[in-house]
């Protein structure tokens, strides 16, 4: 039973998220009730927004993008960007899809998926790095506080809290070094060729890049794990410590989520040297086909993605019949 439900996440990533986010959601529930609340209000508003296949789609012969009109993509800042049909794997369009690139707060997909692999959800997790000590967007943790790994994963997701991804790498064994380890490893199971880490949160270093092709990669793995899945499409939710009880409030750094009915997480990144970088998960106009849109070093990302979007709409159409040359 367990292989075949494996077997339907691996192939349809979204198919079993308006079944799963009810209890993917409320693991990471911690006391005091007003916190309950909260997260099942999100977790409903979420079922009602991400639309599940139908058994019938599930049996059906996959579909494959093709291009109705000699329409060529948008002209974009981004240095590289990437469209990729989740179905078929198809590539839609693409610009310097396998140029090594920093990806800045990208990165932080890795960290939390190898967080997860390598510990239970609820695994208690000290702070040892304090907010003070950490550059960049923050949550203000404290040093001395505890949280639950999943709650740092939702920071780090989220509110791509730095002080939550240090934190969430510094509870190896080894440190951050044997993390960030753990995260090359993690990149090369997964055939992330053009990918190096330094970092569990993507701050610039020459050693630290990856491509737009790399990273559809990653986002495919993202997707077939349900809780980094449930948190990537969350505008807003309160973590609590374990000890005191102190609440605090994640904001997405997303602006598109919930303002473009279709477009989903899945993270935003941002340095002066990787410029605006975001993945996001996008269902096609007609309804029930979605896609990878990946994009790095853009002026815009949030306008661009929704040119490209846009594009996609008014070129692309789903056929059974498998294109010669896309």
């Amino acid at each position: 039973m367990l292989k075949d439900i494996t077997a339907v996440i691996i192939q349809k990533p979204l198919l079993i998220l308006e079944i799963i986010l009810l209890s993917v959601i409320s693991l990471f529930l911690i006391p005091p009730q007003p916190v309950v609340s909260q997260i099942n209000q999100i977790t409903q508003s979420l079922n009602h927004t991400i639309p599940a296949l139908s058994i019938q789609s599930q049996l059906e012969i996959p579909s494959y993008p093709t291009r109705g009109f000699n329409t060529a993509p948008p002209s974009l800042s981004a240095r590289a960007y990437l469209i990729k049909d989740l179905d078929s794997k198809v590539i839609i369009a693409a610009k310097n899809p396998d140029t090594p690139l920093p990806i800045a707060s990208l990165t932080k997909l890795m960290t939390a998926l190898v967080a997860l692999e390598s510990y239970p959800p609820k695994t208690i997790i000290p702070i040892t790095i304090d907010a003070d000590q950490v550059e960049g967007q923050k949550i203000g943790l404290k040093k001395g506080e505890k949280y639950t790994l999943e709650t740092l994963v939702a920071s780090s997701i989220i509110h791509s809290a730095n002080d939550a991804a240090l934190n969430l790498a510094a509870y190896h064994p080894k440190g951050i070094k044997g993390f960030v380890y753990l995260m090359n490893q993690k990149a090369k199971q997964l055939n992330m060729n053009k990918t190096h880490f330094t970092n569990p949160v993507g701050y610039d270093n020459p050693d630290h890049y990856s491509t737009v092709s790399d990273l559809a990669l990653l986002a495919e793995a993202v997707l077939d794990n349900p809780l980094i899945t449930a948190f990537a499409q969350t505008p807003m939710m309160r973590m609590v410590e374990v000890t005191s009880g102190r609440v605090v409030t994640l904001k997405t750094t997303n602006d598109l989520l919930g303002r473009y009915p279709g477009v989903l997480g899945l993270k935003t990144g941002w340095t002066e040297k990787a410029g605006e970088c975001l993945i996001s998960l996008v269902e096609s106009k007609t309804g029930g086909k979605w896609y990878l849109s990946i994009m790095l070093g853009s002026q815009d990302r949030f306008g661009e993605t929704i040119l490209l979007k846009n594009w996609v709409d008014a070129n692309i159409r789903w056929t059974k019949i498998k294109p010669e040359n896309f």
